[in-house]
């Protein structure tokens, strides 16, 4: 069975929780000290890295006997003495120590520049046996690979402080090729889990090491060695950093917001949002979806949104770096897509309700529902850098969708006032300016809408068209009222549902001017009209059969003598 040891990891780990953040070399160099001890001292390999005469068959009688680290059993072969991970680990952090130390003595004022050269030169030896030691313990290819790496950025460690440009130049750019072509032959998984979550960590590792830290190096001994150099030497920069790819084009590939994200690597979610793409391509006002289709594309952006936000909350815990940062940002963008379709799909149902109502009170509140909506699908999109939204044509839709609603809102919110009976005084001077706020605003919508690339802009403008009709009429009523206050000196009247032509003698000022539907007005009849009806029949129709008639559809079997005495009643 191959060995997985990661070594990067490892380095990553022990460097950042033991004084190599802040420069503090002694502390790194007494934690190796320590890890190298306690590595040693484990039962499977004490016998062959502890100088203790005490582990060691044949000197067990030879107290002060020195005993000799073994990594072999024979030198030629190289075959390891003991199949086990601390041989590694043991070399590792030797390499590890001997490199803090002399960043410990070059921190020094006292510093010998050959003593720092001796223990680079020492890191580097170690370093130089990890590989070959790797392949003989049967490690995985990625382990060799890493420990390639290592060794090369140690060995250019070495040149660098003597001055080897060249070759120190030669030694980074190779350890960063070899951890950049390990964070290209990663790959991606298609499933979002624990496995995935440790891939992403590594290429973070393997990245920032590759950029971070060896790159610098790079170019400082590129920019010396720079007359020295071989043209093999200066290959295209392009080559050496492409690193994850880019995405393929011919996946499943979700657009939102002027941003492409391929699906492919979430096969659950590729396989909703394939479901539900025919359902959001042909989802506009003009459309008509039944119950059970909106129920199903409802419920199937719900599941897309809680199994996007799942996915997104496994990455909350890991730490910071370009492809966890990457995954994270696309994860983002996902959920935003299909909370925003979720939001667009309840808010268009929403406004196709509007058209089966009469009441006032049941139209405003649904254009409260959908001035929640609007403002949510608003915030959505809004990154809180205003000059950037100016140019974001989404961005400006959705604002202008929201001006739009509170014209709508703000008119039956006025035709509510005005058509209630309740205690609360309205006035009209104040409805009429609330009146010229709405109008205001339905233009400025108007205006909004028409400058927005939409699909269903010529709907969106006839609806603002017969708003801003209803808006002058309410004006004109308005104005109306508001005079008949003026001349009854100032009182308000109580509310009244009659329409003014009942009202042409009183001084009152009730908001109902126009009964619509007209009202029944009872009216008597007179002798010449039923002569008139008589003529028109003919004159000579027999009474016979109008009883007759009369008779056959009274339902109540009653008519008979209450038509004689109503309205035939005069011809007996």
């Amino acid at each position: 069975m191959e060995m997985n040891i990661r070594i990067f990891a490892t380095l990553e780990e022990a460097q950042s929780g033991h004084g190599i953040p802040h420069r503090d070399y002694a502390q790194y160099h007494a934690y190796c000290t320590k890890r190298l001890a306690r590595l040693r001292r484990v039962k499977d390999v004490r016998t062959h890295l502890l100088h203790n005469h005490r582990y060691v068959e044949g000197v067990s009688g030879r107290r002060h006997a020195y005993c000799a680290r073994k990594y072999y059993q024979d030198e030629e072969c190289k075959e390891p003495v003991v199949m086990h991970e601390n041989l590694l680990w043991d070399i590792f952090f030797q390499a590890e120590r001997a490199w803090a130390q002399a960043c410990e003595m070059e921190a020094s004022s006292q510093s010998i520049k050959s003593h720092v050269q001796r223990r680079l030169n020492k890191a580097a030896k170690w370093a130089s046996q990890i590989p070959e030691l790797a392949k003989s313990l049967q490690c995985d290819e990625t382990t060799i690979r890493e420990a390639e790496a290592y060794a090369a950025w140690m060995k250019g460690n070495a040149s660098l402080k003597r001055e080897s440009y060249v070759e120190a130049f030669r030694s980074y750019r190779s350890s960063r090729q070899l951890l950049l072509q390990l964070v290209k032959e990663l790959g991606k998984s298609a499933e979002v889990d624990d496995a995935d979550r440790q891939r992403l960590t590594l290429s973070d590792i393997w990245m920032t090491r590759a950029e971070s830290v060896i790159k610098p190096l790079e170019r400082y001994c590129h920019y010396e060695a720079r007359d020295d150099l071989e043209p093999s030497d200066l290959i295209d920069e392009d080559q050496i950093s492409s690193t994850t790819g880019s995405k393929s084009a011919g996946g499943i590939m979700l657009n939102f917001r002027s941003k492409q994200i391929a699906l492919d690597e979430y096969k659950d979610l590729a396989v909703m949002y394939l479901k539900m793409e025919e359902s959001l391509k042909n989802l506009n006002m003009t459309s008509h979806h039944d119950e059970d289709s909106f129920m199903k594309l409802f419920s199937d952006l719900d599941d897309a949104v809680k199994w996007t936000h799942s996915a997104l909350h496994r990455y909350e815990s890991l730490p910071d770096g370009p492809a966890v940062s990457a995954r994270r940002q696309d994860l983002q963008a996902i959920a935003a897509f299909f909370e925003y379709q979720k939001l667009s799909v309840w808010g268009q149902r929403q406004e196709r309700r509007v058209t089966d109502l009469d009441s006032s009170a049941d139209i405003l509140h649904v254009y409260d529902t959908l001035l929640q909506n609007a403002q949510a699908m608003l915030n959505l999109l809004d990154s809180g850098n205003g000059d950037d939204m100016q140019d974001d044509a989404q961005w400006l839709e959705a604002q202008a969708h929201v001006i739009r609603i509170r014209a709508f809102r703000c008119y039956y919110l006025a035709r509510l006032f005005e058509s209630s009976n309740s205690a609360v005084e309205v006035y009209p001077k104040d409805m009429l300016a609330f009146i010229q706020y709405t109008k205001k605003l339905a233009k400025r919508a108007e205006e909004e809408i028409a400058a927005c690339d939409m699909e269903d802009v010529d709907c969106y403008l006839k609806d603002l068209e017969k708003l801003q009709k209803k808006i002058e009429i309410a004006t004109c009523r308005m104005k109306a009222v508001e005079f008949l206050e003026r001349t009854s000196g100032g009182e308000m009247s109580k509310q009244t549902n009659r329409p003014l032509w009942m009202r042409l003698d009183e001084m009152d000022c009730g908001s109902i001017l126009v009964d619509s539907p007209p009202l029944p007005v009872p009216i008597p009849g007179k002798p010449i009209f039923y002569d008139i009806a008589w003529q028109y029949i003919g004159g000579d129709y027999p009474t016979d059969v109008l009883e007759a008639y009369i008779k056959e559809h009274d339902e109540e079997g009653k008519t008979e003598k209450k038509t004689r005495s109503g309205f035939f009643g005069w011809f007996g």
